[in-house]
């Protein structure tokens, strides 16, 4: 096993935000499902120890990247920027 999934705090020990699901990719991070929304995903950064955090944009692959955080900042930034994101979208439709 390599020493950035030895490092890894198994994901039941984790604390997530009200609604949100992490779902572990093939690639050795995680989706983010915020109720039940394909949000984002994290995957572990070069140390190991943080992990990248990246928004799902619709529009434009491969998604915006929010920068190196702990995994659960990771994570409360990814909802973070999705919900205010969404506001964004949910008005422009009521335009």
């Amino acid at each position: 096993m390599s020493s950035t999934m030895q490092r890894r705090t198994p994901l039941a020990q984790r604390t997530t935000p009200p609604g949100v699901t992490l779902v572990p990719s093939t690639m050795g991070g995680y989706s983010v499902e915020l109720d039940g929304v394909y949000a984002g995903w994290i995957n572990a950064a070069a140390d190991g120890s943080r992990f990248n955090a990246y928004l799902r944009l619709q529009d434009q692959p491969p998604g915006e990247f929010l920068g190196v955080h702990s995994h659960d900042a990771a994570v409360e930034t990814i909802v973070a920027a999705h919900r205010e994101r969404g506001a964004v979208s949910r008005e422009r439709q009521a335009a």
